[in-house]
Order: structure tokens, then sequence, then C-alpha cells
């Protein structure tokens, strides 16, 4: 009962599996190139169908052997189409979803075995966690070794459209808040909900500048009146990012690695 004896189905399902997979690469490597709904929608899809079969590798593959086998070429296919793929982060990316992907199949196919009534939804369940599990550490990894990388850094459109989720906030607290509003007037809209209504105009302006060379003196970036307020913020972030010192450089990609995995998890 442990034997595997239909190898057409074998061959089958690990074509599809893997194809997914590189499907999958295929479409995450596009997203971080550009950062659309339309792409994110894409890659999702693709991981779903991955996943789906998946999920179903326990019950159709008797053999660990072989399930490690189809594991590792399903991993080789998604590292394969990774930019910097021999960096350190991102072949560790590629060995803990290789990892995760095996540890999944073996947890499904012994829970399988000791069932006397096969539960697919619950047994599926346990693969699919394990597996996602692995994707997002795989996703949050690779992306640590992108911003540590000297030659790669964080896209400007994948930085605002990550910054367009905190725009409702921020405009709470500033009246009229738009990343795409220039600093002077951002600036001005901050310093007049800090003070008074009867303050003169030219008072609040004086404070929106005295503001904006504030900011510039404490990063050292250079700040346009004139400047898109999401060009502003990507340079400060960005050159602050690359300053830190290496010890809170780490702790900050740690920090970022734990958010991107919780995100996607």
């Amino acid at each position: 009962v442990d034997i595997d004896r239909s190898v057409i189905k074998i061959g089958v399902l690990a074509a599809l599996s893997i194809s997914l997979a590189t499907f999958f690469g295929y479409q995450f490597t596009a997203l971080l190139v550009n950062l659309s709904l339309d792409q994110f929608l894409v890659a999702v899809f693709a991981a779903i169908g991955w996943l789906t079969l998946v999920a179903l590798q326990p019950f159709l593959i008797k053999s660990f052997n072989i399930a490690l086998v189809i594991a590792f070429l399903e991993s080789l296919a998604v590292w394969f189409l990774l930019r910097g793929k021999f960096s350190l982060f991102t072949l560790l990316a590629a060995g803990s979803l290789f990892i995760f992907l095996a540890v999944a199949f073996w947890r499904g196919r012994s829970a399988l075995v000791d069932a006397l009534k096969i539960r697919f939804f619950r047994i599926s369940h346990a693969v699919i966690r394990i597996a996602l599990t692995g994707v997002a550490f795989f996703i949050a990894l690779y992306l640590i070794g992108s911003f540590n990388s000297p030659s790669l850094t964080i896209s400007r459109n994948t930085f605002e459209s990550f910054s367009k989720s905190f725009e409702p906030i921020v405009a709470e607290f500033i009246p009229g808040f738009s990343l795409e509003g220039r600093v002077e007037a951002t600036l001005k809209a901050f310093a007049q909900s800090r003070l008074s209504a009867s303050t003169p105009d030219f008072l609040v302006t004086e404070a929106a500048d005295n503001l904006r060379k504030t900011i510039a003196s404490n990063t050292g970036i250079a700040i346009g009146a004139q400047e898109k307020v999401i060009d502003a913020l990507y340079n400060i972030s960005i050159s602050r990012l690359l300053s830190l010192p290496p010890t809170f450089k780490i702790l900050a990609l740690v920090a970022l690695g734990l958010l991107i995995f919780a995100s996607v998890k």
C-alpha cells in the first residue's frame, strides 16, 4: 500500500506542480519589478494554484522520496527566476522553502495514514498551513536579502504602493494630506492644524519652512518645497536605511522581515 504504482499519475502531478511553481516564481519576480494590483492578483492566483497541488500530493503520492524530489524541483523552479539568486539570503530562502514543502508532505501523509476516515479538508489544511508558512518565510528572507544587498534596494513603485496604505491614516492628522501633494503645502497644512485659526498666513508659512529645514537638517537630505511628498519620503527612508550602522540596520531588516512574514501569512 506504500508503493506508488502509477508512474503516469505521479508524472502528471509532478509536471503540473513544477509548472505552477515556475509560474509563481515568474509572477513573484514580476511583482517586485511592478507592484500593481493586477500583478499582485496574478501572483496570488499563481500561489493558490500551486499550493492546491501541494495539498493534493499526500493523497496521490505515497513515497516520501518521490515527494522530496518534487519539492526540490518546485523550490528550484521558484529560485531559478529570482534576481540575485546566488546571494546568501536567496539560497537560504530557497532552502527553507524546500524544507517546509517536505515537512508539509510528511505531515499530511502521516495524518492520512493514521486516519481511520479520510478527512480531506482537515488534512489539506495541515499541509497548506505548513507550505504557506514556507512560502511566507521564503518571501521574507528573499526580500530581506534584496534590501540588504548593495546592488538592490526598494524600488520607488514598491515604496509608493506600500505607502498608499498609510495615506488615509495620515490624512486624519494632516487635513488634505496626499502623497502626490507638494511638501510646502503639506507642511503648511500640518502647521495650520497645530496653530490657532487666527494665526496670520505668513507665520504659518514661516513655521512650515522652518519645519522643512529642520527635517532636512536632521536627515541630511535636501527637501525642495515643491517636491512631491512621496519623493521626499522615499529619499529620506532609503537614505536612512542605507546609512544606518550595521547593528541597527540588521535590527531594522529583521523587523521588516517579520512584518513581511506576518503580512503574507
